[in-house]
């Protein structure tokens, strides 16, 4: 069974291994690019708290920090894939969230320092939803939001698009709002009918919001938000 699968090449990256293993066919397709915004370097001392929200951000963030200065403040991720690819860079990792939302990292950090007193940085893409943001500022907390880098969307020629639409693959997974929306920019008028028949996937409530506006309300997604988990409900539903 062939499953497509957009993303960025970061998801395939990190995710290679469960790919690999995985009893479906995924078929690789690249809809979004990253390109950096942000080329000033960061003093961390002025911070108590950075959040790291995903591989991609520590990716861009990390040549704009000096080596040393990572120990002069504490890292939250959200996410334990996140906190798992930090700690493999040599980074001690004070706050993790138990699921990968911003809304729920946010309701967590709260519960556990509820009176942060210092400036967290935020570093983001300039896509990032600022949910997170806006609830630890409500709770009285100081957050500096910098974006690092924009999504971008790959281009493909006709060509290209008309052989996507031959390839015989059962499903489709969206891995983010900005995979769907690129995927859609790319495919243009062709987007109904390659849907048609097919399974669609998301990777978790975001992405979900995203194609219930365009009125695709039928999909697959796991209960706990990782392309593991995705796979896993996957194969089980469509074996």
């Amino acid at each position: 069974m062939k499953i497509l699968l957009t993303s960025s090449p970061f998801t395939v990256e990190k995710n290679k291994e469960t790919l690999d293993k995985s009893k479906i066919e995924f078929l690789y397709f690249k809809t979004i690019e990253f390109k950096p915004i942000r080329k000033t370097p960061f003093d961390l001392k002025e911070y108590e708290w950075v959040i790291i929200s995903s591989r991609s951000v520590y990716h861009f963030l990390s040549p704009l920090v000096k080596k040393e200065d990572w120990t002069k403040v504490k890292i939250a991720a959200v996410g334990e894939a996140t906190s798992r690819y930090l700690r493999e860079n040599n980074l001690e990792v004070e706050f993790v969230s138990s699921v990968f939302t911003g809304k729920a990292f946010a309701k967590e950090f709260i519960n556990k320092y509820p009176s942060v007193k210092g400036k967290i940085l935020r570093p983001v893409s300039s896509l990032a939803s600022s949910e997170l943001d806006n609830i630890l500022k409500e709770a009285g907390m100081k957050v500096e939001r910098v974006p690092l880098y924009k999504t971008v969307c790959p281009r493909y020629s006709s060509h290209e698009v008309e052989d996507l639409k031959k390839k015989n693959f059962k499903g489709i997974v969206f891995t983010s709002p900005s995979s769907w929306e690129n995927f859609k920019k790319i495919m243009r008028d062709n987007i109904d009918s390659l849907l048609k028949q097919k399974v669609i996937a998301v990777l978790g409530p975001s992405t979900a919001r995203a194609l219930e506006k365009d009125g695709y309300t039928d999909y697959i997604m796991p209960s706990k938000y990782t392309l593991s988990h995705l796979i896993t409900k996957m194969e089980g539903e469509l074996s």
